[in-house]
């Protein structure tokens, strides 16, 4: 049974394999017991060198975990004879890696040679049998030579002598006492406990009570404190002095234990009677379960382990378990739910309060929990919850106190009752509200007293709740002056502070502002003075705009916006009446729309002027006052179109401009004089405002530049001469701000802005009013880029003259109009020429409408803006488009744009120069990677040189020059008369369709959109009619660009004799074939996953299919090939280089149809040829029938004999051989 891998004494040896094979011969019956792992272990011990015990309890532990696998793969028992019941236990490689594992363990290892032991343990060996699971623990023990004989054979006799019952904890509770003996060797505290459990516990026959009894010693060992003997007696002690009924549930209790002594580590044994209490009561409420025993509710373990995580002291600890203990009741029915709740907690954790104070809520809450409802009773929880946990409340046991009898107030102390919604809400208010615990025990008082008391502290306590994000730090402060207001001004009057709370919008700008409100709301309503459509609707909206006002500020503005709300009204009311004095038909309801009109357009003007984020609040107030005024003198002035437009324009929007400084501040007050001059008011009210934004107003575009140079008297006087000009036209006024806004720019005072207004009313009273616009920014145009006036002034009168175009300022301005008129006066050499290119650009323009013009002013950048102007001039000076086709293109490129990936919008400038556009490259490219000056058309296309990939690039396209070639050639193939816009358009937003990408998916990545326009323009210079244009400008993008040689090919087969219906069934049968194709031929392995992968695996298929094209076959024969590449690609490669050589146009086709009738029969079934072989036979037919020339009655013939062949060698090929290999 030795061999040469065992290092074992042979005396130790020899006689426990001796023992071993005795035993096991008396026994036969071990064998057929299935005790294969009881042998496996035994002959594993005789077989390893054990030295010291430690590493046998190593070992051991390994073998634990091999017990139970009788087929592991590290054993192997052969039954060989009667006589020999053992052989090899292990093969060589296995006992070698268990050696491995052993030995990294430790150093040698030996098994005890102690007679005595070896036969105490052997002569169990029987009962092993019948306690299978407690052979390991057993080896475990035998091995440990700290533990004594005595102690080994009392264990062996308790645990082995007894029969198995139900519940039968005894391989854990034997497995418990070898832990035991491992903290405790000397076995005395484990002969204690089997003593106290024999003698305490009479029927334990499962040995569960023993296994928890065991579990208590054990629990936590890792900690150094707990392996002490004298902790190992204390607990014994503690267990002596529990009661014998309570200690027999110990199954229901030990996880209590093992959290108390977690908690009190270190004086559990002094909290002798507080720890018994606690265990009394968590019993008492033990949660029933559908087998065995009950348990302790999952609740209050879960509170224990809470508490054993805080970092708290073990007294604080000791009252939360005290806390505990006093929420649960007499009763069986216990709240639990209550007790584990988060007030506990709070409570716990709360510093500020006395315990008897706590335990005197927490018995409150558990004694009145029984007559409370459950949603009641989440409420009243969560109120004392957020009281506790607030550290910063001060008197916080007076205002639970005020809790608790409020609540009793409301409790019926014979049944459940439901606490009436209001009081719920209170409390919910009450605990969630920051004003300070005597103001809390006000509203409690206040709410006991009456239903209008409770009434009003909710309305106090929602205001204050509603406002928390305004109040912050003040809340007491505005509770103070709520309160007053409520319960002093308005007596507790239900619907008096039910209208407060309703005039309480949910913004307000400040606390100062809403308190002032709130006390000027109580009085009016306390004195009856209250209106709805005065100060509600007027003076409500204006104070929610008054940021940065203080308390006497607010007062201010409140009382003149009401005092002048009010004689507006009586103003409004009396003039109604008037008026319906001489009608008859007048009704109460208009004079009430007319009034409201009156009002809001007042209101309206309030909250504009106090959103000035440019002036102070003082300026704003003074403001204020001043519109006032002007509204009470002149109250029809509120109801015209444009007031509001006046007023923007007295006030300096501008948020950098501030009117802390010096100039601004008293150039302000002057212009705010100007409010009581009626004429500048009217002519300012006709000035719009230049764009969306505020700060382009009058005011704010002069204040920019005041300073020394602009002297406030200048200012005055710019104010006083626009409000002189009541003669000219309102489209004078339209552009006034932007031309100003230029004047501004170029002029050093305020002399000069004058002088240059008087200049532009002088030339604009001269010229008919639809000029006006477009001569006003002609005139802006030469402040910038000044003139001789001479020059200038004949411009704009010939200019004048012969336009007839109303201009959109926006859009003449966006594409600079003005610079190419002036442009294109100087560059003509004749009047008749200066007149023909005057027209020339009102042509191009006349065809903007206004989705155009949102188009244009849509999101543009620099680079594109420079663009549109520079395709602008090219189609007026450098274009042979006729006037109606140039201003065709213009439209087009404006009226739909998707070209995102344009290369010309990737330039940092561009212009005209000598008729060509000429591109300047960012700043990290260089001249050269911009293309050549093209030669498509050469009169038009950009500058540049050679890529970096040494290919020439194509010139560089702007949307206009794409709108160009296709009215070109539109243009070609429609009738002459015929006009090209509606198609144009129609084609253009195919070409340009967003949902078409231009970008495969799978990575054959395209940069720009520019390859595929270039492109489809070549297929437009290709294509004879306008059917086949649209044909190719359906497709996918992508696949275009990829099939674009196919395409152009397809294009050109254009012979005499072919009509149009014909070469259109040709396009329609190349774009079905290539659409086969792509889908016949098998993705690449990356696009599996993909359902529609493009064209980049068939460039040479796609190139036979142009080499047929190109051959010009006859259009019969090129469409059956076409069908036949729909079939089978590799027959249509074959059969198009064959037909290609054949000059009779029968015998093609008799071929072509032989071939596809062939195809189509073997479409559905396997293929019977392999790659190669399939390749070698087309290619085989390529090369018979380019030198054959023979009929196809004989040709064909052969083919079917090729393949017949082809497929006979393939079946020889795949015979098996009778050794299994192949032939």
């Amino acid at each position: 049974m030795m061999n040469e891998d065992s290092e074992m004494t042979p005396e130790l040896s020899n006689s426990v394999h001796q023992r071993i094979r005795q035993i096991v011969k008396q026994n036969p019956s071990l064998v057929d017991k299935h005790i294969a792992e009881l042998e496996t272990i035994l002959t594993t011990l005789a077989t390893l060198p054990f030295k010291d015990e430690i590493q046998q309890v190593t070992l051991l532990e390994h073998v634990q975990r091999l017990q139970g696998k009788p087929h592991h793969s590290d054993f192997q028992l052969w039954r060989v004879s009667s006589s020999q019941i053992f052989g090899r236990i292990f093969n060589r490689i296995s006992r070698r890696m268990f050696l491995e594992e052993v030995k990294r363990n430790g150093s040698e290892v030996s098994l005890p040679n102690n007679k005595e032991r070896l036969d105490i343990f052997f002569n169990h060996l029987n009962d092993f049998g019948n306690h299978r699971n407690l052979t390991a623990t057993s080896l475990k023990i035998l091995a440990a030579m700290s533990i004594t004989n005595e102690v080994l054979r009392e264990i062996l006799d308790q645990f082995l002598y007894k029969e198995k019952v139900a519940i039968d904890l005894r391989e854990e509770a034997f497995e418990l006492v070898f832990k035991v003996l491992s903290l405790h060797p000397d076995g005395a505290l484990v002969k204690k406990i089997l003593k106290f459990w024999r003698e305490t516990i009479s029927d334990d026959p499962g040995y569960q009570t023993l296994a928890c009894l065991l579990g208590l010693f054990v629990e936590g060992s890792s900690n150094e404190t707990f392996c002490s003997q004298e902790r190992a007696e204390r607990i014994l002690d503690f267990l002596e002095a529990i009661p014998r009924p309570l200690l027999s549930l110990i199954s229901s209790w030990q996880f209590l234990w093992w959290f108390v002594t977690e908690i009190f580590p270190t004086t559990f044994y002094k909290r002798r009677q507080e720890i018994l209490a606690f265990i009394n009561k968590a019993v008492a409420a033990r949660v029933p379960v559908e087998q065995g025993q009950a348990c302790v509710n999952r609740q209050t373990l879960q509170f224990l382990q809470w508490v054993c995580q805080q970092s708290c002291p073990e007294e604080t600890k000791s009252e939360m378990i005290c806390l505990l203990v006093c929420s649960s009741g007499e009763a069986e029915s216990l709240n639990w739910m209550f007790a584990i709740d988060n007030v506990i907690k709070s409570l716990g954790l709360c510093q500020r309060l006395a315990f008897s104070t706590k335990k005197h809520i927490v018995r409150q809450l558990t004694y009145l929990a029984p007559f409370i409802k459950e949603r009641e009773n989440i409420v009243l929880t969560n109120f004392v919850e957020n009281i506790a946990s607030n550290q910063t409340l001060e008197f916080m046991d007076e205002i639970l106190c005020e809790f608790l009898d409020f609540i009793e107030c409301f409790v019926d102390h014979q049944r459940p009752k439901t606490i009436p919604e209001d009081i719920l809400t209170l409390l919910s208010l009450l605990s969630r509200v920051l004003i300070s615990v005597e103001r809390k025990r006000k509203l409690m008082q206040l709410s006991k007293k009456s239903e209008e008391g409770l009434q009003s502290s909710l309305r106090i306590l929602q205001l204050i709740q509603k406002y928390r994000g305004v109040l912050q730090e003040r809340t007491n402060e505005y509770f103070d002056i709520l309160f007053a207001a409520i319960v002093e001004t308005l007596k507790e009057d239900k619907n008096l502070c039910e209208q407060l709370c309703n005039q309480h919008p949910c913004n307000f700008p400040s606390i100062d502002v809403l308190m002032v409100w709130t006390v000027a709301v109580a009085g009016l309503l306390s004195l009856g003075l209250f209106k709805e459509e005065i100060d509600s609707r007027c003076c409500c909206p204006v104070l929610q705009q008054a940021y940065g006002f203080s308390p006497f500020e607010t007062l201010q503005l409140l009382f003149q916006v009401r005092t002048t709300a009010v004689k507006l009204s009586h103003l409004s009311r009396r003039q109604i009446e008037a008026n319906s004095s001489s009608n008859a038909l007048h009704t109460s309801q208009e004079s009430s729309i007319g009034e409201t009109d009156l009002l809001k357009k007042f209101v309206e003007s309030m909250t504009m002027i106090l959103f000035t984020p440019a002036l102070s609040s003082w300026d704003r107030l003074l403001l204020v006052k001043k519109v006032c005024d002007v509204v009470l003198s002149t109250p029809n002035i509120v109801t015209t179109a444009n007031f509001r437009n006046a007023l923007e324009h007295y006030i300096p929007w501008n948020q950098s401009i501030s009117s802390n400084n010096e100039g601004i501040h008293l150039e302000f007050y002057r212009i705010v004089d100007l409010l009581d001059n009626p004429k500048v008011l009217k002519q300012l009210s006709r000035m719009p405002l230049d764009g969306m934004f505020l700060s382009n107003s009058l005011c704010s575009v002069l204040s920019t530049k005041i300073s020394n140079s602009f002297s406030s008297v200048n200012v005055v006087d710019i104010f006083l001469f626009i409000g002189s000009l009541q003669d000219l036209d309102q489209a004078f006024f339209d552009q006034l701000l932007p031309f100003v806004k230029v004047a501004i720019q170029v002029s050093t005072s305020g002399e000069d802005v004058l002088e240059l207004l008087k200049e532009l009313v002088h030339v604009v009273r001269n010229i008919r009013s639809e000029m006006i616009p477009l001569t006003m920014l002609n005139f802006a145009y030469f402040i910038e880029n000044p003139v001789n006036k001479q020059e200038r002034d004949k411009f704009l009168n010939e200019v004048a003259m012969r336009w007839e175009l109303s201009p959109s300022r926006r859009v003449f301005s966006f594409l600079e109009v003005p610079r190419l008129l002036w442009k294109a006066y100087n560059t003509a050499s004749t009047p008749t020429k200066r007149g023909e290119l005057i027209d020339r650009v009102q042509e191009i323009l006349k065809k903007r409408n206004k989705v155009r013009e949102n188009r244009v002013m849509g999101n543009y950048t620099y680079i594109r803006r420079r663009i549109a102007c520079c395709e602008l001039e090219w189609l007026v000076l450098h274009s042979s488009l006729s006037n109606k086709a140039a201003a065709l293109a213009f439209d087009l490129s404006l009226f739909f744009q998707p070209f995102q990936h344009l290369r010309c919008w990737t330039v940092s400038d561009v212009q005209i120069e000598d008729g060509f556009f000429k591109f300047s490259p960012q700043e990290n490219e260089t001249a050269s990677d911009l293309p050549d000056r093209g030669t498509r058309p050469a009169s038009y296309i950009a500058v540049g040189s050679v890529s970096l990939v040494k290919e020439p690039q194509k010139p560089i396209l702007t949307p206009v020059l794409m709108a160009h070639e296709v009215i070109h050639h539109l243009t070609r193939v429609l009738e002459q008369e015929e006009d090209p816009s509606e198609n144009a358009f129609l084609l253009w937003e195919l070409v340009c369709s967003p949902q078409k990408p231009f970008r495969c998916k799978f990575g054959c990545v395209s940069n720009f959109f520019d390859d595929y326009v270039n492109v489809f323009l070549s297929i437009l210079a290709e294509a004879s009619s306008i059917e086949m244009m649209f044909h190719w400008a359906r497709l996918d993008k992508h696949h275009v660009c990829q099939c674009s040689e196919v395409i152009m090919k397809s294009c050109k087969c254009d012979e005499d004799d072919i009509d149009k219906v014909a070469l259109l069934k040709l396009q329609t049968g190349v774009s079905i074939t290539l659409e086969k194709m792509r889908l016949i031929k098998p993705s690449l392995p990356w696009e599996k996953s993909y359902t529609a992968p493009c064209f980049r695996s068939l460039k040479a298929e796609l190139k036979h299919l142009g080499d047929m094209l190109e051959s010009r076959l006859p259009i019969e024969v090129t469409m059956k090939v076409l069908d036949l590449y729909q079939i089978n690609i590799q027959a249509g490669i074959a059969v198009g280089e064959i037909v290609s050589l054949w000059s009779c146009k029968q015998e093609a086709l008799a071929l072509v149809e032989n071939l596809q009738s062939f195809c189509e029969r073997n479409q559905g079934s396997p293929s019977i040829l392999k790659a190669a072989q399939s390749e070698f036979v087309w290619k085989l037919l390529k090369a018979f029938g380019r030198f054959a020339r023979i009929r196809v009655k004989i040709f064909f013939p052969g083919l079917r004999n090729c393949l017949f062949c082809t497929t006979q060698k393939i079946h020889v090929d795949s015979t098996v051989c009778p050794n299994g290999g192949r032939k």
